[in-house]
């Protein structure tokens, strides 16, 4: 609605600006992580026991894995071979077993 002022030199006409609205795309009444719309965790049901959420860059969504996914994708790098050396003189394998006491419940 226009506003008019009035002046010295007669009358002047300021409009206001309109107002931006703002539009979130996202889902406002999710209330788990898989109702959110960035995540492919498929049938939630026990075959998806003991996975965890991670984040596929690729995709760009979220996912279940489970800890042999980790363990693959950890070792799949390559560590430097000095590292390797130290780590097989500073631990002693053989007594890492043997001294292990599960403690009582």
């Amino acid at each position: 609605m226009p506003v008019i002022v009035q002046g010295q030199s007669g009358s002047v006409v300021a409009k206001k600006k309109p107002v931006a609205v703002s539009s979130i795309n996202a889902t406002a009444d999710a209330r788990l992580l898989a109702e959110m719309g960035d995540t492919e965790f498929g049938t939630l049901d026990a075959t998806k026991n003991n996975q965890f959420v991670a984040y596929n860059s690729s995709t760009d969504r979220f996912n279940l894995q489970t800890s042999s996914d980790l363990l693959v994708a950890a070792s799949s790098t390559d560590l430097p071979n000095i590292f390797v050396t130290q780590l097989e003189q500073q631990l002693n394998l053989a007594g890492v077993l043997t001294n292990l006491d599960g403690g009582t419940f």
